[in-house]
């Protein structure tokens, strides 16, 4: 099995995610879309690898928002059509934190800036079919509001969305 981690800034990592891979035995490969020198000014042409040559995509963090289009610039449009053609062909990926703002509006949903901050330790509970309960994760992040299936029924969080999503029209 081959996954693709990638990472939007220089200063990321694979991190347990990638561990646990390669502890199961998966080729890991790593794809950086922002080098070092254009951090300060990321609005660069990046070419996304054929993610058909990969069983999973892992996109991961960045120090952006996917809702700030002007401050990122052209490669964050190229990546959402990379995303969604990749879940339209059967792909499987698995987006956490900004990965999974661009994985919800490359599947059509919406993210924007939260009203209240986010720090710490947060539950979120969803009675909602096909995700689980989610279990208590640290966030550090102003939570986005993706479109998903999975969001918050009850309590402060109400209809807030999770920083993990994963597209895929495998079964």
């Amino acid at each position: 099995m081959r996954a693709l981690c990638v990472f939007h800034d220089a200063v990321s990592s694979a991190g347990l995610i990638g561990d646990a891979l390669s502890d199961r035995h998966w080729q890991v490969d790593e794809f950086l879309v922002v080098p070092a020198d254009r951090h300060d000014s990321p609005n660069i042409e990046v070419s996304f690898p054929d993610s058909s040559d990969y069983d999973l995509l892992v996109v991961l963090g960045a120090p952006w928002a996917a809702y700030d289009d002007a401050v990122i610039g052209r490669w964050l449009t190229t990546e959402l059509r990379w995303l969604s053609g990749t879940v339209a062909a059967g792909g499987a990926v698995l987006g956490i934190c900004f990965g999974a703002q661009v994985l919800a509006r490359a599947l059509g949903g919406s993210v924007a800036r939260s009203a209240e901050p986010e720090i710490g330790w947060v539950r979120i509970d969803s009675r909602s079919s096909p995700c689980p309960p989610l279990a208590p994760k640290p966030d550090e992040h102003r939570r986005g509001q993706p479109d998903s299936r999975c969001s918050a029924e009850s309590g402060p969080r109400q209809g807030q969305r999770a920083q993990a999503a994963t597209g895929t029209d495998r079964p």
